[in-house]
């Protein structure tokens, strides 16, 4: 199951996969997860990121994963923690090089979060990561954003090409019923189904419990909401993952906002 971690009052963000046996939640990412927890062979890098903070930042689990992030062939490795803040947990991003006298920490960018990625090689000796990240809001409102870090950019920043919302967990009115089901890379093509469907609920009709709770629950949904499966192709370029001309419906159709509109019926937004 994915491990949600809040990351502010309002929201909450899919960290790390467990390895406690709990039930898996729908929203869980469909791929490995190459970000791993620090090993003894990882040590040095666990100091230097220990020297970087306060006493949060020694504490904290560190997970990290190696790949070629620069080019060239060097070896890199991108690390991060979940750091407490007042409402919850921030996420905390050191990349490291390699050269003849060790780790050196490149630098630190705490605007990313690379808690659950997909090592992804573009070339002999470059990688970037695949990532997902999940944001749960206070009514249960489900955002699923996929994005690529390449970290040869200056800046490095997350370069998102699908972002799925799911309001079932609202309980009523006009929902959306969005989920990742599979992801499957080859050769330079993402194959992406995403399991989707709309419908307008009563307020009589509710589902129970706390919004939080109730979204990512693994097949809670109401009684008949429709619901089927949507192909979605992606081809790696330069500038990231982009979306083949054939899906262009399906994701139109699957990422288009749909809520009430004045006329008290259910519409898209703009």
């Amino acid at each position: 199951m994915c491990t949600l971690m809040v990351v502010s009052l309002a929201a909450v963000a899919c960290g790390q996969a467990s390895t406690d046996g709990t039930e898996a939640s729908r929203f869980d990412p469909p791929f490995r997860n190459d970000v791993h927890a620090a090993r003894p062979e990882d040590a040095g890098i666990v100091q230097i990121v220990g020297r970087q903070g306060n006493k949060a930042a020694v504490e904290a689990e560190v997970s990290l994963v190696h790949g070629h992030f620069f080019g060239g062939g060097r070896d890199a490795v991108v690390a991060m923690q979940f750091l407490p803040v007042p409402n919850g947990y921030s996420p905390a991003n050191y990349v490291f090089s390699r050269g003849s006298g060790g780790w050196a920490l490149r630098f630190r960018n705490d605007l990313l979060n690379a808690a659950y990625c997909r090592l992804i090689p573009t070339s002999a000796k470059k990688d970037i990561l695949l990532c997902q990240t999940n944001f749960v809001g206070v009514e249960g409102v489900v955002d699923t954003n996929l994005y690529t870090l390449d970290f040869t950019r200056t800046p490095p920043d997350s370069e998102f090409f699908l972002q799925l919302r799911d309001t079932v967990g609202r309980g009523a009115g006009c929902l959306t019923w969005a989920s990742l089901k599979s992801a499957d890379y080859q050769e330079g093509t993402l194959h992406l189904v995403v399991e989707y469907g709309r419908n307008r609920l009563p307020a009589a009709g509710k589902l129970q419990g706390e919004p939080r709770n109730r979204a990512v629950q693994p097949e809670e949904r109401p009684a008949g909401f429709p619901r089927q499966l949507y192909d979605l192709e992606f081809r790696l370029g330069s500038e990231g993952f982009a979306l083949a001309g054939r899906s262009e419906k399906n994701f139109r159709y699957v990422t288009e906002p749909w809520d009430a509109g004045p006329d008290n019926g259910c519409s898209l937004k703009p």
